[in-house]
């Protein structure tokens, strides 16, 4: 009996090890990289729009159009911080199921034209990233994704395998590795998914057509370390959170995009869009500048309590907690805005995109971040509205009010209108010892038929 007892125990301890291994194990380090394939990028660059017999093309792969019907708004469909694990993943897990009915939904009734996801699909493996993907991509309909800090971060593959499957994995998927010498991650790896995609209408012009928008994704990279950094030390403020910020050449190439698509704009001028995850610093100086408080702003605990709303919908209704000329925002803020901890310049760039003083013309008039679940203003701000993304199911962290997506309608004008479409998705939930409990279960079923057929065979032996 004691040879059967022992055997039972290590046949269980074994079954245990096994699936923990399969629940555990990483996706594989198999997948093809795109080093070798791209090309760095250069201030004298052309930056060319062709209309062609099959659509549209570029002299630049990174450069990519989208058609727009006339007359019709040009529905875009922002989703973020969707966030789901590998584990979440195999056990089917409350997040992954959210996500999932989130995205169908969101997708039935706003039935967009393009589905832009800002950063954090998951934690930059192979299996996150597919299956996110094909949450999206199994709709047909063109989707164009950044990388988050938890996607950078390379917790299993790096940024170059990550663009590999992004590249080649799905079918309506427009990202672009873009250039490989705008910056890079922390672990030193290359920051990939700088690109462009412009929404583009035909016309009765000698070009036959223009652009209405352009939608410039930027990669905001992950963490930073500011221990050594004196540059702006005077301007630092008190929470040094430690995420990073743009590159001066993810600067300039940023101007480069914005100045090079005027050209092609049905009056000489083109608005335009960025897409990124972690929030420019500008997003302080809008909410600090919109919100009405007579709490110093310096004095983070006592100002963090005081902004921090715990209704949705009531902070949409209530237009007095804003300041006199920023009425119209909406939304509200439950957690740090996670910037850079002092001034990027982004915002800067933004507002003399071509280095003129005397130009007045403000392109980028939107600017949609991910990153913070928590918050979802929307705040416009010395012309440019700064937005956050609604975030997108559970994964990670959420409040349960605070789920959907973001809407941006974009106008024959070129203007465009941003709004949250909220859901409430309901999924049956699970304590964490039933599905140790279900483990256990198979678990037991396995080394039962195991003990079986060895005793079957005789080569355990019954004692009589």
């Amino acid at each position: 009996m004691k040879k059967t007892l022992k055997a039972f125990v290590l046949i269980l301890c074994f079954a245990i090890c096994c699936l923990s291994l399969i629940a555990c194990s990483p996706s594989s380090k198999e997948v093809a990289s795109v080093k070798g394939t791209t090309k760095p990028w250069d201030a004298a660059d052309e930056y060319s729009i062709q209309l062609t017999g099959d659509g549209f093309s570029s002299g630049l792969d990174y450069v990519m159009c989208i058609e727009k019907q006339p007359n019709k708004d040009f529905v875009v469909l922002n989703l973020t911080d969707v966030q789901l694990g590998d584990g979440e993943i195999d056990f089917n897990a409350e997040f992954v199921r959210r996500a999932d009915k989130t995205i169908q939904e969101l997708v039935e009734k706003v039935k967009p034209d393009l589905i832009t996801v800002t950063g954090d699909q998951g934690y930059g493996t192979e299996k996150s990233i597919l299956y996110v993907g094909k949450l999206i991509d199994r709709y047909g309909i063109p989707w164009a994704p950044v990388f988050g800090n938890h996607d950078n971060q390379e917790d299993l593959l790096t940024t170059d395998q990550q663009s590999y499957l992004y590249e080649n994995a799905f079918e309506n998927c427009l990202f672009k590795c873009g250039p490989d010498n705008l910056a890079t991650v922390e672990s030193g790896s290359i920051a990939y998914g700088n690109y462009v995609v412009n929404v583009v209408e035909r016309d009765q012009s000698d070009r036959k057509f223009h652009v209405v928008r352009s939608l410039i994704f930027i990669n905001s990279r992950d963490n930073m370390d500011y221990s050594e950094d004196e540059k702006y030390e005077e301007e630092k403020k008190v929470n040094d959170r430690g995420y990073a910020m743009l590159t001066e050449k993810q600067i300039d190439w940023y101007k480069w995009a914005v100045k090079s698509v005027q050209p092609y704009g049905a009056d000489g001028k083109v608005k335009s869009t960025i897409f990124l995850h972690i929030p420019i610093y500008a997003y302080n100086l809008a909410f600090d500048a919109a919100f009405k408080t007579d709490v110093d702003i310096f004095d983070y605990d006592e100002y963090t309590a005081a902004v921090r709303n715990t209704d949705a919908f009531e902070a949409y209704a209530d237009k007095s907690i804003w300041n006199e000329g920023y009425e119209n925002s909406v939304g509200g803020r439950r957690e740090e805005i996670c910037s850079a901890p002092y001034d990027d310049h982004v915002f800067d760039a933004v507002k003399d995109f071509d280095d003129d003083p005397s130009t007045d013309f403000i392109s980028t008039d939107l600017i949609v971040a991910g990153h913070d679940h928590l918050n979802n203003f929307i705040i416009e701000y010395e012309g440019v509205t700064f937005a956050y993304g609604l975030k997108t199911g559970s994964g990670c962290y959420y409040n349960e009010d605070l789920s959907g997506g973001s809407v941006i309608l974009v106008r024959d004008s070129g203007d465009s209108v941003i709004y949250h479409q909220f859901t409430n998705i309901k999924v049956a939930t699970f304590p964490w010892w039933v599905y140790f409990l279900i483990c256990f279960g198979c678990v037991a079923v396995v080394t039962a038929i195991v003990l079986i057929v060895l005793f079957k065979l005789k080569i355990l032996p019954i004692k009589k």
